[in-house]
């Protein structure tokens, strides 16, 4: 039996998985966004009942009930403490030192948060 460096040393090639239909030559968790959703997802997002998934390539999109009543998703982003949950640090510092800017927009008629990389020139 062939060890993995020997395998590697005789070119066989890298693996290769699919996400949603398309081939990444790694693994699609280790997407920057895919861990900010994913994470999101796990911290914020089961108290809020809201999601957030990938949005084309290099995006988060924010969307659930949550999100169209501004007043009480600005409640939810600003305080540590929502619905007798205290979460490390507000929703809106996590999002910017993940390195991410929310921008409030309406895709297909419903009301959204896009989360973008932050612009890194300004700085």
């Amino acid at each position: 039996m062939n060890s993995l460096s020997k395998l590697i040393n005789q070119g066989v090639p890298n693996i290769k998985t699919t996400y949603w239909g398309k081939e990444t030559p790694y693994c699609c968790c280790c997407n920057p966004i895919n861990i900010v959703c994913r994470n999101y997802n796990n911290i914020y997002g089961t108290i809020t009942n809201t999601h957030m998934d990938i949005f084309q390539g290099d995006k988060g999109i924010l969307t659930g009930s949550l999100v169209s009543n501004q007043k009480e998703f600005n409640t939810f982003m600003c305080n540590r403490i929502y619905l007798g949950v205290d979460f490390e640090i507000p929703f809106i510092e996590w999002i910017e030192s993940q390195g991410y800017d929310m921008n409030l927009s309406v895709v297909n008629g419903q009301m959204v948060y896009i989360i973008s990389p932050k612009n890194t020139e300004e700085q």
